[in-house]
């Protein structure tokens, strides 16, 4: 607007040399601004609306503001704050001088996702609808669909409906949203479509090799094997030729995935003894269940102890999802069409530990392994809130890099009254330079890209506080703090403008990623002074965060007809902050709106020193048979230059047993793996499989591997690529089209197999569960027996339990055969030193009691389990104390073999040696391992937990 200088002011007034303002000089205008929570607004620009560029005053940390001698009869006041809607007020008159104008700002709220596009499946002809919906202040106004990685045409509303499918339609769909408050992507969604036929599964089933124990072969063509192929269903989504919706974004009926439609029993004959495992032969698309968990520890580090979370609550999208026990170990189910869940952790029974949020990769149906160091609460640090306090951020002896500077008058109450007196500041500082402190970052140390992909930061510190007066009352920050850095301390570069790579960031906990607020700049160069080349100190001023209100739908399968839905909303007040360099170069580009002209970060190229490693899990220490999902992979990279970590990075393997975890390239990396149910590390490979050249030391007992980060080679000779690409190169990583060099990971105890003759029937005579796997009525049965063996003879050891119906004895008949199960016995990991001659096996039988006859129910029915060993030198010695609980005229010890029968009216519990719960059956597993003592996966060696011992040779 062009000042008007023939305008005519108020009597008495002036008008200004530039015409933009009439002064009066016994004017003036107060008030008090709040945020829609009705807290006090600071650092709030007030300006006269004919003069914009320059604001009269801002508010103070209680949302106050005076300003004198601009005169304000028919002019409107204008209240600006960076990342809020700008409000426009008229002032009243409240006695001859003074004027009064309080108002309200809004924040604005950049686009989320609170429905993405959900993963289907169609064939050729059919239709499909993808749907999206995004929320934001302002609101999104056009959805932008995406199909692998380029924008295409069509869509309306957040619906894109496609007609007619062919196999071309097939690929990764996401949408994106854009408004002046920022840029979002949607999670993307896998639309497969398939040939014409009875249903989408491929009837024969993948190849799936098991080596059997040591002495055992099965015979085929007459010849005898000792690796078998037992087949395996790939559990993904599928639909028959009779589910068809064009017109839903929720597809109308249950889940149907490929399972196994039909199997045939294989004999395998062991010394002195036989047994039989199931082969699937052919799958099929049927109606399933699946339940997706995460099982660990909670915990946190002093000068390297663990400190247990204990009894601490664990949230999951605002609602409880579970607690820690005693000891901080914990179990919880979590949505499985999530590809990635946000946890948060807080209010622990000790009240010993901050609030933390940690991101965990899932995989749908399997039990996810994560290990959560928790921040410790420091000694809280007292300051007067009248005076202001700079704090300086460090852990342990090190010498600090980084301070803290709160203002004075900065503190508010609850209910947004101006705070004066002694502020208890508790507050958590994450060190770079300390492992414990990397392993206890907050979130992932990523952000999001405007295309939704993960771009990995180099974190140099991160930071969470509380406040509280003096009888233990929150307290809210409510005026920008200022954070600075000695560049010097880890060769930062600074360009001659002052401006240096490293950033603030804040923790978005709706996605558990990092957000960019502002750039850290020199202390001369903020202050708008000259500065000087020697100067080294990073300032950053960082505005207070809003509490962040987040919105899901939440639908529900009415009567397998209909999809209902509802919209719930809950707040985070949980706020943290991160010192990062981004892993992308970014450029920019202009958006313009019909309000406002905003420059967002739109160009981005890959960095240069952003990678992925490779990481294999096998079944065993020959490292030949990949072990397949669920295994946890974690990266820690270390920047020798600098003295300090740069992040961490955790993964679960694919189906082929493959993780790829980012890291930075030309730095030393750590890797380590584990895997849920057992607290004991997987060992490394002695050579793994890497060019001659590739230097790697392993560390602590072969649990880890260092390396130094070269970046990506190919090898013409053994036609493979290095075991580290580029990070873009990370599809690649993941379904290599080779069997490209890569760091080996296995089990120091061979997997579990379990071998059910129906698995997920419930419906047969012979089913292992007369439930489904969602339900929480079903049961798991588990029994214990105490190994003692020389370490050797227990690393080859197995131990079989087969179950079977209603027989008679020893003689037990073939037909009633409900499955077995195979395990290896594990050693006390808790203790120092660790046993590894006494050890303890957790093997599932099949519950008695129930079963169903195709729709009869049967009841009271027995299972008679029959335990043996591959080792042909060990003897069972029962619990004679326990016995009573058993038939013991149907007991039977012979050699290496115990029988018992389990009764469905008998009271058995873990002094028994048996562990029945219901859910799922990890949780009956890791009871049976902590003796039913704590639930943990913790294997407890004690004999009164059992019901004997074998003794071998």
């Amino acid at each position: 607007m062009c000042p008007d200088c023939n305008r005519a002011c108020p009597f008495r007034g002036t008008l200004s040399d530039d015409c933009s303002v009439c002064h009066c000089t016994n004017t003036i205008a107060f008030g008090t601004v709040r945020d829609e929570n009705n807290m006090p607004l600071g650092d709030v620009g007030v300006y006269i609306q004919s003069r914009q560029w320059e604001p009269l005053t801002t508010t103070n940390a209680y949302g106050q503001y005076v300003t004198q001698g601009v005169c304000l009869m028919g002019e409107n006041l204008v209240f600006k704050k960076d990342r809020y809607q700008e409000s426009t007020g008229l002032a009243r008159l409240r006695n001859l001088t003074h004027w009064i104008c309080d108002t309200t700002l809004k924040q604005t709220v950049p686009p989320t996702f609170y429905v993405s596009p959900k993963d289907k499946v169609r064939m050729v002809g059919q239709g499909v609808v993808l749907c999206c919906k995004a929320d934001g202040r302002p609101g999104p106004e056009k959805y932008i669909w995406i199909k692998d990685g380029k924008e295409i045409k069509g869509g309306a509303n957040g619906k894109l409906h496609m007609g007619n499918l062919n196999i071309s339609h097939s690929g990764h769909y996401s949408c994106r949203v854009e408004t002046y408050a920022g840029i979002a992507t949607s999670k993307e969604a896998i639309l497969s479509v398939k040939k014409q036929a009875q249903d989408t599964c491929n009837q024969k089933p993948d190849e799936y090799f098991i080596d059997l124990p040591d002495g055992c072969h099965t015979e085929e063509l007459g010849g005898k094997k000792t690796r078998v192929d037992i087949g395996r269903c790939r559990k993904s989504q599928c639909i028959t030729s009779t589910m068809s919706n064009e017109v839903d974004c929720y597809d109308a009926w249950p889940k149907f995935c490929c399972s196994t439609d039909l199997t045939k029993p294989l004999m395998v004959n062991c010394t002195r003894f036989t047994y039989t495992i199931t082969q699937t032969i052919a799958c099929k698309c049927r109606e399933c269940s699946t339940v997706t968990q995460i099982s660990g520890e909670a915990y946190g580090k002093r000068h390297g102890t663990k400190i247990p979370f204990k009894s601490g609550q664990l949230y999951l999208m605002g609602r409880l999802a579970g607690e820690t026990n005693d000891n901080g170990f914990f179990s919880i189910t979590v949505p499985g069409d999530e590809k990635e869940v946000v946890l948060l952790l807080k209010n622990d029974a000790d009240n010993q530990f901050m609030s933390t949020l940690k991101t965990v990769k899932i995989i749908e149906d399997v039990n996810t392994y994560a290990e959560i160091v928790v921040p410790l609460k420091s000694k809280p640090i007292l300051f007067n809130s009248n005076i202001g306090h700079t704090m300086a951020l460090s852990n342990g002896n090190q010498t600090a890099f980084s301070h803290v500077s709160f203002p004075r008058d900065s503190f508010v109450t609850q209910d947004g009254k101006p705070f004066s007196g002694i502020v208890h500041a508790s507050f958590n500082f994450m060190d770079p330079r300390n492992i414990d402190d990397i392993e206890s970052a907050y979130g992932s140390l990523s952000t999001l890209g405007e295309d939704g992909r993960e771009i990995p930061l180099d974190t140099y510190g991160m930071t969470s506080f509380t406040f509280n007066d003096d009888n233990g009352n929150s307290l809210t920050l409510n005026s920008p703090v200022t954070y600075s850095i000695d560049a010097s301390q880890f060769n930062i570069s600074i360009d001659e403008d002052g401006k240096s790579e490293i950033y603030e960031w804040y923790l978005d906990i709706k996605t558990g990623k990092w957000v960019k607020i502002a750039q850290f700049k020199t202390k001369n160069q903020l202050t708008n002074k000259r500065r000087l080349l020697s100067t080294t100190t990073l300032q950053v001023d960082v505005p207070p965060q809003p509490n962040i209100k987040i919105k899901r739908e939440v639908t529900k399968l009415n009567r397998t007809t209909s999809v209902v839905s509802r919209t719930e909303y809950f707040i985070y007040y949980d706020k943290m902050y991160n010192f990062d360099r981004l892993g992308k170069r970014t450029g920019s580009r202009t958006v313009n709106t019909t309000r406002v002209k905003y420059v967002i970060d739109r160009k981005e190229e890959e960095r240069d020193d952003a990678c992925v490693v490779s990481v294999k899990v096998y079944q065993d220490t020959t490292f030949q048979l990949p072990l397949g999902a669920g295994i946890s992979v974690t990266a820690v990279t270390y920047n020798p230059l600098s003295s300090k970590y740069s992040g961490r990075d955790v993964q679960t393997t694919n189906e082929k047993g493959i993780a790829c975890l980012t890291i930075f390239c030309n730095q030393n990396v750590t890797l380590y793996a584990k895997q849920s149910g057992t607290l004991t590390n997987l060992v490394t490979s002695n050579n793994h499989s890497l060019p001659g050249y590739y230097a790697r030391t392993n560390i602590n007992n072969n649990t880890g591997v260092m390396f130094e980060a070269i970046e990506s080679s190919y090898d013409p000779k053994a036609n493979k690529y290095s075991p580290v690409r580029l990070l873009k190169e990370k599809p690649i990583c993941l379904s290599p089209r080779r069997d490209d060099y890569h760091f080996q990971f296995a089990p120091l105890v061979k997997s579990e197999d379990f071998s059910p003759v129906f698995k997920e029937e419930t419906r047969n005579i012979l089913s292992w569960y007369t439930d489904a796997k969602d339900k929480q009525e079903r049961r798991s049965c588990f029994l214990k027996v105490r190994v003692t063996a020389p370490s050797d003879v227990q690393a080859r050891l197995r131990i079989i339990a087969k179950s079977y119906q209603n027989v008679t004895g020893p003689d037990y008949n073939e037909s009633k055969y409900y499955g077995m199960d195979n395990v290896g016995p594990i050693p006390d990991m808790s203790v120092t030193p660790v046993n590894f001659s006494e050890r303890a096996a957790c093997l599932e039988f099949r519950c008695a009691g129930a079963a169903f006859d195709d729709k009869i129910l049967l009841q009271n029915l027995t299972t008679y389990v029959d335990i043996t060993t591959t080792n042909s030198d060990c003897t069972f010695s029962p619990r004679n104390e326990i016995m009573e609980a058993f038939d013991l005229e149907k007991y039977d010890v012979t050699g290496r073999r115990a029988s018992f029968f389990f009764r469905a009216e008998k009271n058995y519990g873990p002094v028994y040696g048996v562990y029945i719960q219901n859910g799922h059956r990890d949780n009956a597993r890791n009871w049976c391992h902590a003796g039913g003592l704590n639930a943990n996966n913790v294997m407890n060696t004690d004999e009164s937990r059992t019901l004997g011992t074998f003794s071998c040779k």
